[in-house]
């Protein structure tokens, strides 16, 4: 759809389905500042308790440790064992490095006293209790009941654990995280595959989720527990940017929710929010709830604040609703949802700004997407979208790019694929979405466009080879509500190809000849002026004849210790397609010459794009092509290619009746380039040099530059002689361990400005986030278009919900 709804989209977190996999891993809290920066912390967990099975620990035998022991047993004790069965009263004291371990929990202290009868311990002095999920609490003094894990603690010190007990960590499960999957530092964070648990990462210690105090915790149950004058957060120890602070914390950790009362979010030690009541998530699941908010400005709307609230559906089904102020227009209100299933995925979006207060009417947008597979052989795909008006989407687009958008498509596609056939219906229109652009010059609805072909089959006849065949063919419907003067109101055209080849392919080189028969037919309604006069039903039957031909030599070679193939690839490509002047009256629905851009372009049997012409020519194409290949690890470090077209005849098919033939004798002289310098630096470059004025015609160059995340860049230069001339940049570089700077800019030599213009600073606080995004860009023939935005992430905490 439009830009501005695409960008909101991809706020939400990743759907989860059955059977997917290969998820990328994050194994720490930082963005891209890495670990050295943003540190992990740790827990510890005694052998022991890593070694316990897990399940019901209440009904496990106890076992005690210390320097010493007092007890009053009827029943016996052997090796530090104590059987529950034979305890019926009394009391264990334990003293100096004190142990009681049931399971895959324990309790350490300096004094610990057993109550069997009760089943209840009592620890004081440096206490250090670990439960089953693995979390670590110390405390002044501690009164557990072991059974049912009820109980409390004075003066704790929380560590809250990932993936001790085998549940997924946060490595594992990093794509259904809303903060780590798609926020702002999701383009820079570390990744370990998925096998690498944090376990590893960090040796034998567990990795550690979230961190609290309290002065007292009340434990509810192995998974329930409340703290009181407590605080919560995410981030590592000795950093306490972010902080929840709260009277009461409850927290459920078979729910992954936590829920506090009377509540204040500080940050830098500075209240930010206050909740008399709130909920937050307390592991890696999707919540529904707010997400934190973000503010920008531009000229027109004004200052502009957004505040998502996302809704947990299904592990297959969310949405995201975003209510958005902006100071000059109004209320706009955005919402989106998305479904995810085996065979089927999806989004519907809309937006609505009642009564824009600057363009003085309702505004809207809508969008539908849906790709379905039916089986094997069958599948389809949707995308519908609209907009309220010609200028939505250079008012409320994100994305600079999309600014300058001429029209928004509208598609819906029915493809059938099998080994020997394919089948598609699908119908598309385009809605003008920007007021520079005429009526007349919007593309023609296809209502609808069938394609059949019979994919390339063989055919093997006695001595003579393996013979391959096949026929294309696609019948098309063209509406146009306010048509250019001279062409119709609406069409129907058919094309047909039916084609024969006999590859003969060897090691040395290969030769195929190949013969076909395209025919276009047309049904008209002819436009007012009559241009194609009596005849409404215009066809042409094309006989074209065409030879391919190459040879490849090799040679190997060294260069400073490494082995280096080098090849030589001449190509002969013969075409003859004999002049049928009469397509020159015919209309031009879809067809164009294309860029010339490629050295394949010249290699092709139509030179003409779209399906309302058929070149005629006569011509021989020459080209030549060297590549340079690692001989040890198959990389191709250079390519070079460069050919020509020689033409026999004069070439009379051309776009439009009045145009002028063809006369050159040969194309333009063309080369194309490929280097790989380093393994992250790469170049590329394609060149037309015309054969009459040696002027440059079209030139292409471009350079990237990648070595990480961080660390990449691209620079692209293009002209094309009396059109244009441009540079392109995009760079994303650290300035700083902490700092990201992302650039993009287009610069049009011609006109001697840019054209458009985008800079984005991004700091890591590890647990938190700020990002500075300014843009600039054209927004129409001369108007140019500024915004302002900041965004302001919490991690972990980016989605507190209020329960008032």
């Amino acid at each position: 759809m439009l830009a501005s709804l695409a960008a909101v989209m991809t706020m939400a977190p990743a759907l989860d389905v059955v059977a997917q996999s290969n998820i990328s891993a994050d194994i720490s809290t930082a963005g891209f500042a890495g670990i050295d920066i943003c540190t992990s912390d740790s827990i510890a967990v005694p052998a022991a308790l890593k070694e316990a099975a897990a399940g019901d620990q209440s009904e496990l035998p106890i076992r005690m440790q210390a320097d010493q022991l007092e007890a009053e047993l009827p029943g016996q004790m052997k090796n530090g064992l104590v059987k529950k069965a034979l305890i019926k009263k009394g009391m264990i004291k334990l003293s100096g490095k004190a142990q009681l371990v049931q399971g895959n929990r324990g309790v350490y202290a300096d004094e610990i006293t057993y109550d069997q009868n009760a089943n209840q311990a009592t620890a004081s002095g440096n206490v250090k209790f670990y439960t089953s999920r693995g979390d670590e609490v110390l405390a002044d003094s501690l009164d557990l009941e072991m059974s049912a894990f009820t109980g409390s603690a004075q003066n704790v010190s929380i560590k809250f654990a990932h993936g001790f007990d085998g549940s997924p960590s946060r490595a594992e499960r990093r794509h259904e995280n809303y903060v780590e999957d798609d926020s702002m530092l999701a383009p820079f964070r570390n990744r370990v595959s998925q096998t690498e648990a944090p376990q590893q990462i960090m040796g034998d210690n567990t990795y550690v989720r979230a961190r609290a105090t309290a002065e007292t915790i009340e434990f509810a149950g192995a998974d329930h527990e409340r703290l009181y004058n407590a605080t919560f957060s995410s981030c590592a120890p000795g950093n306490d940017d972010v902080l929840l602070v709260a009277k009461e914390i409850d927290l459920d950790h078979a729910a992954g929710i936590g829920t506090a009362k009377s509540m204040k979010v500080k940050f830098k030690n500075v209240p930010i929010f206050y909740f008399p009541r709130v909920s937050f998530p307390i592991n890696d699941q999707r919540k529904t709830g707010f997400l934190f908010p973000s503010i920008g400005y531009e000229k027109e709307s004004g200052a502009i604040l957004e505040v998502p609230y996302y809704l947990n559906i299904a592990p297959n089904r969310d949405a995201t609703v975003i209510p958005k102020i902006l100071s000059k227009r109004g209320v706009q209100l955005y919402g989106e949802y998305r479904y995810l299933t085996q065979k089927s995925k999806g989004s519907v979006q809309a937006e609505a700004l009642p009564s824009d207060n600057v363009f003085n009417d309702d505004r809207y947008a809508w969008r539908y997407d849906h790709q379905q597979n039916f089986n094997d052989n069958w599948n389809a795909e949707v995308d519908l979208q609209t907009v309220s008006d010609i200028d939505y989407v250079r008012d409320f687009t994100r994305d600079v790019g999309n600014a300058s958008s001429r029209y928004l498509p509208r598609h819906a596609s029915l493809f059938y694929r099998s080994p020997k056939l394919f089948f598609k219906a699908s119908a598309s229109a385009y809605e003008p979405a920007n007021s520079d652009v005429m009526a007349a010059d919007r593309p023609y609805d296809r209502l609808p466009k069938l394609n059949l072909d019979l994919k390339q089959q063989d055919l093997s006849l006695f001595k003579y080879g393996r013979f391959k065949y096949g026929i294309s063919s696609e019948f098309t419907y063209f509406d146009h509500d306010k048509p250019e003067a001279g062409k119709p109101g609406s069409a129907t055209r058919l094309r047909i190809n039916p084609y024969i080849s006999l590859p003969i392919d060897r090691i040395h080189g290969y030769v195929i000849p190949k013969l076909s028969l395209q025919t276009i037919s047309y049904s008209l309604n002819n436009s007012s002026d009559n241009s194609f006069g009596d005849e409404d039903s215009p066809s042409v039957t094309v006989p074209i004849a065409s030879v391919d031909s190459g040879l490849f030599f090799e040679r190997v070679f060294q260069r400073n210790d490494s082995m280096f193939l080098q090849t030589l690839e001449p190509r002969l490509f013969y075409l003859n397609i004999p002049e049928k002047r009469k397509q020159k009256a015919f209309p031009n629905f879809d067809s164009g010459n294309g860029s010339k851009s490629s050295f394949g372009h010249f290699f092709r049997e139509n030179r003409f794009f779209g399906g309302d012409r058929i070149g005629d020519t006569h011509q021989i194409t020459l080209g030549l092509t060297s590549r340079i290949i690692n001989h040890d690890d198959g990389r191709q470090r250079l390519k070079l290619s460069a050919g020509q077209i020689f033409f026999f005849e004069d070439r009379h098919v051309g776009l439009k009746e009045e145009g002028a033939p063809e006369t050159e004798h040969r194309s333009d002289f063309f080369t194309e380039a490929a280097a790989s310098v380093t393994e992250d630096w790469n170049i590329r470059g394609f060149v037309r040099v015309g054969s009459e004025s040696n002027d440059l015609e079209f030139i292409q160059i471009s350079t990237d530059y990648y070595h990480s995340n961080r660390s990449n860049a691209s620079i692209g230069y293009s002209r094309t002689k009396h059109v244009s001339e441009q540079v392109n940049l995009e760079l994303q570089t650290p300035v700083g361990r902490r700092w990201q700077l992302n650039a993009k800019a287009r610069y049009s030599i011609r006109e001697n400005e840019t054209r458009s213009s985008e800079i984005g600073l991004t700091y890591d606080g590890c647990c938190w986030a700020i990002r500075l995004l300014a843009q600039r860009y054209l927004n129409g023939a001369d108007n140019f278009k500024n915004r302002f935005i900041i965004t302001f992430e919490l991690n972990d905490l980016g989605r507190i919900r209020s329960a008032l």
